[in-house]
């Protein structure tokens, strides 16, 4: 088991549950309620904070 792994169950132990917090966006996005322009706009967000989280993880190396 990786030690990435091994420190998460540890603290699942020690914290009782989930060490962070999940929740539900206060609103959650409906597809049929969306404009186009706010369609591409979650859709650029979510592509832009998916890459930022790429490049950080692996140093600078885009997929």
């Amino acid at each position: 088991m990786s030690s990435a792994v091994s420190m998460f169950l540890r603290q699942i132990v020690l914290q009782r549950g989930i060490p962070f917090e999940m929740k539900l966006p206060e609103e959650p996005l409906a597809l049929g309620a969306m404009t186009k322009e706010e369609f591409d706009y979650e859709l650029e967000s979510s592509l832009h904070f998916s890459c930022k989280v790429r490049l950080e993880n692996n140093r600078g190396v885009y997929f």
